[in-house]
C-alpha cells in the first residue's frame, strides 16, 4: 500500500518479476508524479514512457458520482479552512458528512471484493 502520487516500477519494488498486484487507494482517479507540477498535462503517470509502471496497479478512488454527494462536490482538504473561514461548525459538519460517505465507499469496496462486477473496473 502506498500513499501520495508516486509512479514507480511497482513490480520491481514488490520483488516480483511477474508483477503481482499493487493496491493504490487514492483520492483521485489520476496519479500525478511530482505533485507540485500537477498542472502540467505530461506529468500524469498514465502519460509517457513510464506508463507500463502502472500495469499491475489497482487504483481505488471515488467516482465523480460519489464526489457529487459531498459538500462542494469534493473531498475535504486543508483549503476548507480558508473556504469556511471561522465557520468551524459548518466545516466540521461537512467533514463528518465526508466520513459518513466514506464509510459507504468502504462498504461498496467490500461488496466488490466479495462479488466482483467488472463494470466498475476501468483502465487508468
Amino acid at each position: 500500500m502506498i500513499d501520495y502520487h508516486l509512479a514507480l516500477p511497482y513490480s520491481r519494488i514488490a520483488g516480483n518479476p511477474d508483477g503481482g498486484l499493487v493496491l493504490y487507494p487514492h483520492f483521485s482517479d489520476q496519479i500525478v508524479p511530482g505533485w507540485l507540477d500537477k498542472s502540467l498535462p505530461w506529468r500524469r503517470a498514465n502519460f509517457g514512457r513510464n506508463r507500463a509502471w502502472l500495469d499491475n496497479v489497482v487504483l481505488v478512488s471515488p467516482s465523480r458520482a460519489f464526489l457529487h454527494t459531498l459538500s462542494r462536490s469534493k473531498l475535504p482538504d486543508r483549503n476548507d479552512f480558508l473556504y469556511y473561514g471561522e465557520n468551524n461548525a459548518f466545516r466540521i459538519l461537512n467533514w463528518k458528512l465526508a466520513i459518513s460517505e466514506g464509510e459507504r465507499l468502504r462498504d461498496a469496496l467490500t461488496d466488490f471484493v466479495e462479488n466482483p462486477d467488472l463494470n466498475h473496473v476501468h483502465p487508468i
